[in-house]
């Protein structure tokens, strides 16, 4: 299958609209095809007032697209031990509190463990942990799934630090990102913080007739407690925090470049060599 030229321009005259037409601030676009990057574009400004310039090398926290470079992180930690998703969470995290379950049922969001009933900051490590600890599931390992929007950070973080001793942000950092050359961090060091844009909350409304949107508002629903626990950090303003770009938080924390998140995409296809090794790939698949 080949890659048509014009759809590559297709994407630069959209990306070129949304500034012209829909009031975007700033963004960047990179597109890689078979090994190669084929486009990239950057344009607009950082901050509300159009004083900085948005340029390559611009960070952005990107939520929850932290996730999958978090999912390789502890997969290439249990590889380095001679493990693998099918082992069970327990031997590497002895008090887990869902006896029965596998990584791949963690990294699947199938462990039932969505939400915490005890209140913890996303800034205390060793609290969050402790909720998780005491936390009876919402449903059995494979016979249920549901988004763990924000407490899979800490659960696929703890096991990093079982494995070896270092946070799943600094195991990134060294074994992966590094290797690649990705301007992408999970926890960024203050001397990059200077990179980093403004965010805005977007243009749109809640659609209350959907049905997610209608779970989300519900006091007490599962779908509300999910993305309620952790606490902290809810709100698009306080992403512009120095605190939460410095914060190790792999489910929503992680801060880069669209460059970088494209590379390590390809890195994940296997288009390009990287530390990921085939049975990783294929799990992260």
């Amino acid at each position: 299958m080949a890659l048509r030229a014009s759809a590559l321009e297709d994407l630069r005259s959209v990306f070129e609209e949304n500034f012209r037409e829909r009031g975007e601030l700033g963004a960047s676009v990179c597109v890689w095809w078979r090994g190669e990057e084929v486009l990239a574009l950057d344009h607009g400004w950082r901050d509300r007032e159009c004083r900085v310039a948005w340029t390559p090398d611009t960070l952005v926290p990107v939520y929850s697209a932290t996730k999958a470079p978090a999912a390789a992180s502890l997969l290439h930690a249990l590889e380095s031990r001679g493990l693998d998703e099918d082992t069970p969470v327990r031997e590497v995290w002895p008090r887990f509190p869902v006896a029965d379950a596998c990584f791949h049922h963690l990294l699947s969001h199938q462990c039932g463990l969505a939400a915490l009933d005890q209140r913890a900051s996303v800034f205390d490590h060793d609290a969050v942990v402790a909720a998780i600890e005491t936390q009876l599931p919402s449903w059995s390992p494979g016979d249920g799934h549901g988004y763990h929007a924000r407490s899979f950070g800490p659960l696929v973080d703890e096991p990093v630090r079982h494995l070896t001793g270092h946070t799943l942000g600094d195991w990134w950092r060294r074994h992966i990102a590094k290797p690649l050359a990705l301007d992408f961090w999970i926890g960024l060091p203050q001397r990059e913080h200077h990179r980093v844009a403004t965010l805005l909350p977007g243009k749109t409304q809640d659609p209350d007739d959907e049905a997610f949107y209608r779970a989300f508002n519900t006091a007490g629903s599962l779908t509300r407690r999910a993305f309620s626990s952790p606490h902290g950090l809810h709100a698009v303003h306080e992403m512009n925090s120095p605190d939460a770009w410095s914060a190790s938080l792999p489910a929503i924390g992680g801060i880069g470049s669209a460059r970088a998140v494209a590379k390590f995409y390809q890195a994940a296809a296997g288009a390009i060599e990287s530390p990921l090794s085939p049975a990783v790939r294929r799990a992260l698949a």
